[in-house]
């Protein structure tokens, strides 16, 4: 091999040591500095969903799922939400950003593997995810919001939703040249996916012809997960949704994995 040939990075220090606490630590700063509009304002929104279909609908939904109340439905779905859609925002933004400022590439010659440095940017995903879904249901606990039934076993089902979405963010901001590229993604495939989820009113209630394709919606299986582990009873089992949510954390995982090493958007 040639002294001027490129040779794979030394590890000279050990997997998941200080340098990639040091990025997860820059990464959630990043968020925390404007926390009001990465964590404060969803829960606004969650708000408003609340309002309308609590207030305005919460009469003619309380019988949704036996035994209880339609806020106590609502608000595991919502939790899980608001959630997904920020880990997978809060990854995919920072890297186009990073793009886009030519910083990127400092990674790429650090001491990081390209395992590390996705995972690292969705710890920080993940981090602020569950900070909005945590806080989603902190919020409503005052009117008459769920405790949770199974609180470890609801933390390990949003966190591990939150990495999914997380690490399928790294992949779209690697590959994405521009902020659209990412809010097609966002609009046209997760937030329809997310609305078909069982967030508002169960799969039973949907319209005949619908009703079998939501079961192949992987989405269904963290929202109803998470419902599950808050009331004791969902539409999918528990082996179901914990089959679906870490098979597709193993698959985006590979997917980023995948991008960080081929991708030449990063390197140019």
């Amino acid at each position: 091999m040639s002294p001027l040939s490129p040779k794979p990075k030394d590890r000279v220090l050990p997997l998941f040591g200080f340098p990639f606490w040091t990025l997860v630590r820059r990464e959630i700063m990043r968020f925390m500095i404007v926390v009001v509009q990465t964590v404060v304002t969803p829960l606004v929104t969650a708000g408003l969903y609340l309002v309308i279909f609590v207030g305005g609908l919460g009469d003619r939904l309380q019988d949704v799922q036996a035994g209880v109340s339609y806020m106590q439905y609502l608000v595991p779905g919502l939790a899980m939400m608001g959630a997904m859609q920020h880990a997978f925002n809060n990854s995919a933004s920072t890297i186009l950003i990073s793009k886009f400022q030519n910083n990127l590439v400092d990674l790429l010659v650090s001491p990081l593997t390209d395992l590390e440095i996705a995972l690292a940017y969705s710890a920080a995903s993940v981090t602020r995810g569950a900070l909005v879904g945590i806080l989603t249901w902190a919020v409503t606990l005052p009117f008459g919001g769920p405790i949770p039934a199974h609180p470890f076993l609801a933390l390990f089902i949003l966190c591990m939703s939150c990495l999914g979405f997380s690490l399928l963010g790294v992949t779209a901001g690697v590959f994405a040249t521009k902020f659209d590229d990412v809010a097609r993604i966002s609009t046209f495939i997760i937030l329809p996916f997310t609305y078909l989820g069982a967030v508002f009113i169960p799969v039973s209630r949907y319209p005949d012809w619908i009703e079998p394709a939501a079961f192949w919606n992987p989405l269904l299986y963290c929202i109803d997960g998470l419902r599950l582990a808050f009331l004791g009873k969902s539409e999918v089992s528990l082996i179901a949704s914990l089959s679906v949510i870490l098979g597709s954390v193993l698959l985006t995982a590979l997917l980023s994995r995948f991008a960080w090493k081929h991708s030449t958007s990063i390197r140019t």
